[in-house]
């Protein structure tokens, strides 16, 4: 009686439940059987598919989270780029007033990181004193929050939506255990059954082979752990 590893994709489980289950359903003595394994197949199933569904969609979010990060470094340079030209094409005073650490502390974070630094930067604009300040402030003050309010949206969006696919996979993870349970407690009812009858164990349970591809990143190694002796 062959079952699968504790590490097997949840597709990979759920197809072989949905095989099991019809080859329960092929004897009057185990068809009632297959009701609660099926109903196991299928939350597993809807588990894994609202998982994946949710890392696609975090995926998009990454996406939007680059460019996010990258219209607010383009913002930053050009905004240093106008001060240069309020201040004569060099970086004089206005310059080091706002960029006290230069521009590369403000444009090389990434992440939660250059959220934080972004916002200390718009800060530092809307509240400096420095002479002339006002000629690039009127002008550039509204696209660094602009710039600012995408960066900070889709960090979130994507913080939110890494943390909902941890989640998830805790859950199916622990459904998973249950759908294993599930099966070995199958085996010992069909052993119960059909006594010293391993040719229609056989025919019941799925066949395994060595190896499969895993369709998520989970390990879908499958083995034989169970050759059952006839005895029981």
């Amino acid at each position: 009686m062959r079952q699968l590893r504790s590490h097997v994709s949840s597709q990979t489980r759920v197809d072989y439940g949905v095989e099991l289950a019809l080859g329960l359903m092929q004897f009057p003595e185990t068809a009632a059987l297959a009701d609660h394994l099926t109903a196991q197949n299928q939350a597993l199933d809807n588990l894994r598919l609202a998982r994946e569904k949710k890392q696609r969609d975090l995926m998009r979010l990454r996406v939007l989270l680059r460019l996010a990060d990258y219209n607010w470094d383009q913002t930053v340079r050009s905004f240093s780029h106008a001060v240069e030209i309020t201040e004569g094409g060099s970086r004089g005073a206005l310059h080091r007033a706002l960029f006290p650490n230069g521009i590369s502390a403000v444009v090389t974070p990434t992440g939660a990181s250059q959220v934080t630094t972004a916002k200390a930067m718009v800060d530092l604009l809307n509240a400096s004193k420095a002479i002339n300040v006002d000629k690039v402030r009127n002008e550039w003050q509204p696209r660094l929050t602009d710039a600012l309010t995408k960066l900070t949206t889709a960090a979130n969006d994507r913080d939110t939506a890494t943390r909902e696919v941890g989640l998830m996979r805790v859950n199916e993870e622990a459904l998973r255990e249950d759908h294993a349970v599930l099966v070995d407690k199958l085996a010992g009812e069909v052993r119960a059954l059909f006594p010293k009858e391993p040719k229609r164990w056989e025919v019941i349970f799925p066949r395994l082979v060595s190896s499969t591809t895993s369709h998520d990143q989970d390990s879908a190694t499958l083995d034989t752990l169970s050759q059952s002796d006839p005895q029981g």
